[in-house]
């Protein structure tokens, strides 16, 4: 098991993400490899992936595991590792933000540039950050009740259905 896993999502920036992959990691290479070690990429093919490679990792002693993403991907990731009530699965785990997506309000919110370099930089030195989280419970489109953990933003009504266009 790798120390850091990078649970990556090749869809965000609309597809194009895929593309950047191995300038990507070439830079994580060069940044965070020599003070973690290799990483370990995880690509996800669809939806709920994210959470499942989160959790996995984070279950099988992974220190560092990488969002890299959009928000939507940041809080796929954020719930692999909590449990139903919100305890981590793996208490030593830390997940690190990599933003690829189109907007970047985690990553506005959190005071994090757009300069990738700088970005991995503070990732590579261990730079902590305690965050809020919360937690949503609804009705999902079966009717059945469900819950999940959010960073950031959570929103209902019209914005549900604009997401899904």
């Amino acid at each position: 098991m790798s120390r850091v896993v990078a649970v990556f999502n090749p869809m965000s920036r609309g597809g194009r993400a895929q593309k950047e992959l191995p300038g990507l990691q070439t830079l994580v290479d060069q940044v965070i490899a020599p003070k973690w070690g290799p990483v370990e990429w995880r690509p996800t093919q669809k939806s709920g992936d994210a959470k499942i490679s989160a959790r996995e990792a984070a279950i099988e002693g992974a220190e560092l595991v990488l969002s890299v993403g959009g928000d939507g991907t940041h809080s796929n990731v954020l719930n692999g590792f909590l449990d139903d009530n919100g305890n981590p699965v793996n208490a030593r785990s830390r997940m690190g933000i990599i933003h690829l997506g189109t907007g970047g309000d985690f990553r506005k919110s959190l005071g994090i540039g757009a300069n990738m370099r700088e970005s991995l930089e503070a990732i590579a030195q261990n730079s902590v950050r305690t965050i809020d989280i919360g937690k949503i419970s609804f009705h999902g489109d079966s009717g059945k009740k469900r819950s999940t953990f959010f960073v950031n933003i959570a929103s209902a009504g019209i914005a549900g259905v604009v997401d899904r266009l």
